[in-house]
């Protein structure tokens, strides 16, 4: 009908542009395989050394959900040092003082379960999410 036909062009020019794709959870665990597959390449590769992971995803799939998977199948005793569960040690890590200068100055990044975040509504730019993977030796 003439109605419908009306809507869905409506609703392609508002989606037109805008450079937004809509969120699937399929992408978003196919995005999480693979930059798990990565990351887990990079420990092996860096075996008494520090590593952050980093993405512009919103999801904690993409985001904390990885890196508790890559740690739970490490084989050398990684750590997150930062976030809700390693943040007492990450205050003895070289890069703390200014790294938790920006969480006290209130710049709006926010802990995790394993690193941190920054969102736009928040610090004004972003989306942002950091972990901070020490290897036993560090």
């Amino acid at each position: 009908s003439e109605r419908e036909r009306l809507l869905r062009a409506i609703r392609q020019e508002a989606s037109a542009g805008s450079g937004l794709v809509p969120w699937d959870e399929g992408q978003a665990r196919a995005n999480a395989r693979r930059q798990a597959e990565i990351l887990m390449s990079v420990l092996n590769q860096v075996p008494g050394g520090v590593v952050v992971y980093a993405t512009c995803a919103l999801s904690s799939i993409e985001n904390d959900e990885v890196v508790a998977g890559v740690l739970r199948e490490a084989r050398l005793g990684w750590r997150a040092c930062g976030g809700r569960a390693g943040f007492a040690d990450a205050a003895s890590m070289p890069w703390a003082p200014e790294a938790l200068g920006a969480l006290a100055a209130g710049a709006g990044v926010e802990a995790t379960e394993h690193g941190w975040q920054l969102l736009p509504d928040h610090g004004g730019w972003g989306p942002i999410y950091w972990s901070v993977l020490a290897s036993p030796e560090v």
